[in-house]
């Protein structure tokens, strides 16, 4: 059955959240809650990020054909409803398990490189590892060529080499010592952009081996007013008589939380001042509330970050 998004009841539910009828989302066409996912925004709710998910291949299909013009997507911004959908897009495939949710994702991660998507990538930092850990084991060899390409910007290779090393750790013991050797491989490269070398010596500080730490001093002492500060020599070896690893994904929340309750109505109340002041729910169901748009400039990767501490804004608080 195909449902018109306009024919989805939606307003507030007794907390003041966004909510959408069960009933007719139970439904719905993925095209339809394409749209709907756009509309929505940034306070997508719960129930329809779940019926997305639930559509398993079919979603899949929808997005690939939803995707077909990303440059297009791209220049309408991120106050397009598009743009929205491309998000909530990407962390559905990331919740649908098997090959072909892998390989589009790997496509449109590709693709968004190659783009004007920045911000895109930039807001799926760190959360790769959860992308890709319920993807076939084969897509190890995607990833593995996505952070060795250089052609690809260093974030999306350090992103890549994340899900590696997760999907190693979730695996044997072995697999984890390979897939750290192949980060420290790439790191230690003298032809490779210094802050992607730093970038991939996090994360063997997030996994520091003895064997390694002459790498991992190596880069502290390539770090100058360009790169800024990432690590010291006393990081280095606080890290190495650690004992532990440390994997900053294992204390990123998972995908799915970005559609709690909790996390909507923060969202909501950043905009509005508070989930009880929206009252643009009732008067016009269908756009919860105004999509977003910056009030200043943006800070660039490489601009000073704005927090004071010297470095790179993509070295420290992005």
């Amino acid at each position: 059955m195909t449902a018109d998004p306009a024919t989805l009841s939606t307003g507030k539910g007794a907390a003041g959240l966004p909510q959408i009828d069960e009933g007719v989302l139970a439904h719905a066409d993925p095209d339809a809650l394409l749209v709907l996912l756009g509309e929505w925004a940034e306070c997508v709710p719960r129930a329809l990020f779940a019926a997305c998910v639930q559509r398993g291949p079919a979603m899949v299909q929808a997005l690939q054909r939803y995707c077909t013009d990303l440059d297009g997507i791209f220049a309408a911004g991120e106050a397009s409803r598009a743009w929205w959908t491309v998000l909530h897009g990407l962390h559905i495939l990331g919740e649908i398990p098997g090959p072909a949710a892998g390989e589009l994702l790997i496509d449109l991660l590709t693709r968004i490189d190659g783009g004007d998507g920045e911000e895109l990538l930039d807001g799926l930092t760190g959360n790769w590892p959860h992308l890709f850990a319920n993807k076939p084991a084969a897509f190890g060899a995607s990833l593995r060529r996505m952070m060795n390409d250089q052609r690809l910007e260093w974030g999306t290779r350090a992103n890549a080499a994340s899900a590696v090393v997760a999907a190693a750790l979730a695996l044997d013991a072995q697999a984890l010592e390979t897939a750290i050797d192949e980060v420290a491989a790439i790191a230690a490269r003298r032809a490779e952009d210094a802050e992607l070398r730093l970038l991939f010596g996090l994360m063997l500080m997030d996994f520091a081996r003895t064997r390694h730490g002459e790498l991992l001093m190596e880069l502290v002492a390539l770090q100058d007013e360009d790169t800024g500060r990432v690590f010291t020599r006393r990081d280095v070896r606080d890290a190495l008589a650690r004992g532990s690893d440390q994997p900053e994904w294992l204390d990123l929340p998972d995908i799915a939380a970005y559609y709690s309750d909790e996390a909507v109505a923060a969202r909501i109340a950043a905009h509005v001042g508070g989930v009880d002041e929206v009252d643009v729910l009732d008067a016009s169901p269908r756009i919860p509330i105004a999509p977003f748009v910056r009030t200043e400039a943006k800070c660039g990767r490489n601009d000073p970050c704005p927090c004071g501490s010297g470095r790179k804004y993509k070295q420290c608080c992005l």
